[in-house]
């Protein structure tokens, strides 16, 4: 957890996109696209949209499991 908590601080700091400098991902029209987010609050709100999507999906399994 610890590795983890240090990764968030590396990738939500102010400046280019270090984590994935290098990496493309291809989207859905089959194009190669740079992976990087250069824009450290748009790696914010990823992060924070990420953690919104597993506490509902935590909170639903709980609710089922009651």
């Amino acid at each position: 957890m610890a590795d983890f908590k240090d990764l968030l601080r590396r990738d939500l700091a102010s400046g280019p996109d270090l984590l994935r400098k290098g990496l493309t991902v291809i989207i859905a029209a089959g194009v190669e696209v740079p992976a990087t987010i250069d824009d450290h609050e748009a790696r914010y709100r990823h992060w924070a949209d990420f953690f919104d999507v597993e506490a509902e999906a935590i909170r639903t399994l709980k609710q089922k499991a009651a």
